[in-house]
């Protein structure tokens, strides 16, 4: 073999040892993140699971009052009163449409209804109507709250 012959084997040579490490470093990185995936997939589990409501059942009475109980024990009434505030019983909380049709609660967050229909609220939550109907609810921890009305005029959350 000729000098140059040497030299083009040496390096061929160095770049199949390049090409291995980059190979079993790749390996490695998709370990790690299949490792971060799958860890990610756990945690979001357990969130989901430690946060997820109580099912409720809505009904509306005679006098246009909501009332609500849910499976947890707690329940209370929605009443509107003459000017346009409507009070939670349960949750002690008021709310109120403001002058640009956005929905204030008395804790501080606005509900905001876009182009769309979807609602988007302050809090990270929003709501939006899926094909079938139902009002799909997803907090801003990612839980998922599926409303359906019944043929009796119930309105059941899951």
């Amino acid at each position: 073999m000729t000098d140059k012959e040497k030299e083009m084997a040496a390096m061929i040579k160095e770049i199949n040892e390049l090409a291995d490490k980059l190979i079993n470093e790749n390996k490695r990185i998709k370990v790690s993140f299949m490792k971060i995936a799958i860890i990610t997939v756990l945690v979001a589990l357990c969130v989901y699971s430690a946060s997820s409501n109580a099912a409720c059942t809505y009904r509306t009475d005679s006098w246009g009052n909501t009332k609500y109980t849910c499976d947890s024990g707690n329940g209370g009434t929605l009443r509107t009163d003459s000017w346009g505030n409507t009070r939670d019983s349960g949750t002690g909380l008021t709310y109120r449409k403001d002058s640009w049709g956005n929905t204030r609660a008395s804790d501080g967050t606005t509900y905001r209804t876009d182009s769309w229909g979807n609602t988007r609220g302050s809090d990270g939550t929003t709501a939006r109507k899926d094909s079938w109907g139902n009002t799909v609810i997803t907090g801003k921890n990612g839980s998922r709250t599926t409303c359906r009305t019944d043929s009796w005029g119930n309105t059941r959350c899951n």
